[in-house]
């Protein structure tokens, strides 16, 4: 679905909305376009259902009789540093009205690289550098008459008493007083993460990440979150936000295809031996992706480190069945442009294509393939044919293989 089309849809639910001309807050007053900056959260923060994705359907669902463009300037990696290197090319040179800097999550991490435990190592940012860098970003913005708004680095792992997430204080503190010292915007994004992740373990006893996909990318929730804190910070009423989220969420559900029944058959894959290409950790492992018994948190990613063409997950059955289709839920959750193909082979050594979806060109996150008639075969492997990185993972949360006996 094209932005317009999007857009169209998202127009014609308004009535959704309270029917009175929603008032432009101060913080949004003759604002026409918005420049978000940041790391691979941000740049992820574009596909739907992102942070920003949301933010942008948000406000000119809202605010429809003076539209609001938002512009994602998002790239994976980078810290203060490398924001301010392109901070006029990637924010200045667009004109906006207001930035809103999202910045300390890879300053903190990347310090902690290469197992300097005590996120000293080379690749981090110093606090005062940081403070630096941050404060030459705001007064750029400033004397272009922009206005500015901070937002306070998320989690790094879902657990605040973690080394990282206790260096990361200083950093959050910091942005802090740059906010007050320089009459800056602030989104704190620590409280409603903290209060979710404390409420869920306190009532469930489970540790398991609820808002992100790997302890720092955002999930559906962490986006939402997100996207939330933000409009609250600008001054959207919390009943005109909560009714564009309702419109937003109506539409990605009638915009979203249908994965269509389930084949026929046993599901033959449950707790069958699977490998990959590469792990992320044990965790994350090739076994997570088909067990019978499946938690929120458990899938199989690549391993991050070790972006390879082609990565795949593969399945042994055990011996030869009649296959009668796969069903596979892709992770993250949030809808993406999945490219692939799922293979079989009798050993595991010739493979020949079954599904071809390696020209895919719209947004999914589950799908249902029934085969026309039953192949025989004992391995069973989805391929991953479009290049993967820190945006676009291959990782599956959930496969299942069905079929029947192989008749004699």
């Amino acid at each position: 679905m094209t932005a317009f089309v999007a857009m169209a849809a998202l127009v014609a639910m308004l009535p959704n909305l309270p029917r009175t001309h929603q008032a432009v807050p101060p913080a949004l007053k003759g604002v026409a376009r918005i420049v978000c900056l940041g790391d691979s959260i941000t740049q992820q923060g574009e596909k739907p259902v992102g942070y920003v994705w949301l933010l942008r359907h948000y406000l000119n669902t809202i605010y429809r009789d003076s539209p609001i463009e938002v512009i994602n300037a998002g790239v994976s990696g980078h810290k203060s540093s490398d924001m301010l290197a392109r901070f006029q090319r990637d924010v200045l040179d667009h004109k906006p009205d207001l930035v809103l800097i999202s910045v300390g999550v890879n300053d903190v991490w990347h310090g902690f690289y290469d197992g300097h435990t005590k996120g000293d190592g080379p690749l981090g940012i110093p606090l005062s550098d940081y403070r630096s860098n941050v404060q030459k970003m705001i007064l750029a913005a400033t004397e272009a008459r922009a206005k500015v708004i901070l937002l306070l680095a998320t989690q790094i792992g879902e657990d605040p008493k973690t080394p990282e997430n206790l260096k990361a204080l200083a950093y959050n503190n910091t942005l802090r007083a740059l906010a007050e010292e320089f009459k800056c915007g602030l989104v704190d994004l620590q409280t409603p993460f903290r209060r979710m992740i404390a409420a869920y373990r306190e009532t469930t006893g489970n540790t398991e990440n609820i808002l992100t996909v790997d302890g720092v990318h955002m999930n559906v929730e962490g986006n939402r979150v997100m996207a939330h804190a933000i409009l609250s910070a600008l001054g959207v009423p919390d009943s005109v936000r909560l009714a564009a989220h309702e419109a937003v969420e109506s539409q990605l559900a009638a915009s979203r295809p249908h994965p269509g029944p389930l084949p026929s058959g046993q599901i033959l894959s449950d707790n069958k031996p699977a490998t990959a290409s590469s792990e992320f950790s044990e965790k994350y492992g090739a076994d997570q992706a088909n067990l019978a018994e499946k938690t929120f948190d458990q899938r199989w990613c690549v391993n991050s480190d070790k972006f390879v063409p082609n990565p795949w997950w593969q399945v042994d059955l055990g011996k030869s069945y009649e296959l009668r289709g796969v069903h596979i839920v892709f992770a993250p959750e949030e809808p993406d442009t999945w490219k692939y193909k799922v293979l079989v082979s009798e050993d595991g050594v010739a493979f020949h294509d079954v599904v071809d979806r390696s020209k895919a060109n719209e947004y999914f996150s589950e799908e249902n393939h029934r085969f026309l008639s039953p192949v025989a075969a004992r391995y069973v492997k989805v391929l991953f044919t479009a290049e993967t990185s820190a945006q676009n993972w291959a990782s599956l949360r959930h496969v299942q293989v069905f079929g029947n006996e192989t008749r004699k």
